[in-house]
């Protein structure tokens, strides 16, 4: 696979393939190194291949790279894999404009308010 990566004539489809490879095996440098070769890929797969490994380090690299899509797309797959602390930890590091981010980011923030809210009733 590196060799691969390390060829000039490296496409999207093939990056993408590596990426997802790489994730899977969590290999963040090879992660890294294939993200710094500058071929576009498709992030929202990487992203969802990335929260079902529960590797916070290759989410964390590919946050600055995704879109508002991509980013929820990670959050609804880790809602759906019953894994709030990766939800929180796209929400809370991604800033994006789009309105479903922004829906579930400010519903993320009013639940949070509420909790604390009951706890200081408590």
């Amino acid at each position: 696979m590196v060799e691969l990566i390390l060829q000039k004539s490296i496409d999207s489809t093939d990056a993408t393939l590596a990426l997802e490879t790489a994730v899977n095996d969590n290999l963040v440098h090879v992660t890294r190194m294939i993200m710094h070769r500058g071929i576009p890929f498709d992030t929202t797969r990487i992203l969802r291949a990335a929260v079902a490994t529960e590797c916070l380090n290759v989410i964390d690299l590919l946050l600055p790279e995704s879109d508002s899509a991509s980013a929820s797309a990670a959050v609804d797959d880790a809602v759906g894999r019953d894994r709030a602390d990766i939800m929180v930890f796209v929400l809370m590091r991604v800033d994006s404009d789009g309105p479903d981010f922004i829906l579930m980011k400010t519903a993320f923030q009013y639940r949070r308010g509420a909790v604390v809210k009951h706890w200081q009733r408590g």
